[in-house]
């Protein structure tokens, strides 16, 4: 159901970076969390796969706890009743090896269920994650 990507040649890697730069520019996006928790009740915000601001703010804290340095949620849609959702994160990477690796083996056992994950750390700053 979710899937980090990040590509591990030099020259997928700097498609993978110019497809982040793209969404990071997008003017639909915000802190997830933020946006999630910050909406009335009545204009429900959520992450693909689930049913509300409350169980997609959980996933959005497990990427904190991780050690995500920011989470964003992109390409945000709204529908005419007021309500949002996006199957879109960036997450921002620390720079601390330890973090990054705690990181990277959640997004291995999110792949391992979603069928893609990345092989291994290659330096970048952001990993895109898609919820389905």
């Amino acid at each position: 159901m979710k899937s980090c990507s990040t590509n591990t040649s030099h020259e997928k890697n700097g498609d993978h970076v110019h497809f982040v730069q793209k969404l990071l520019r997008s003017r639909r996006k915000a802190e997830a969390l933020r946006w999630l928790l910050g909406s009335q009740p009545s204009r429900r915000r959520a992450l693909g796969g689930f049913t509300g601001a409350k169980s997609s703010a959980k996933l959005v804290e497990e990427l904190y706890a991780a050690g995500a340095v920011k989470v964003i949620a992109v390409e945000i849609k709204s529908k005419p009743t007021g309500s949002q959702w996006t199957e879109k994160l960036v997450m921002e990477l620390p720079s601390d090896a330890k973090l990054r690796e705690s990181i990277f083996r959640w997004c291995k056992r999110q792949g391992a269920k979603a069928g893609y994950s990345p092989e291994h750390d290659g330096g970048e700053k952001h990993l895109y994650l898609l919820l389905a």
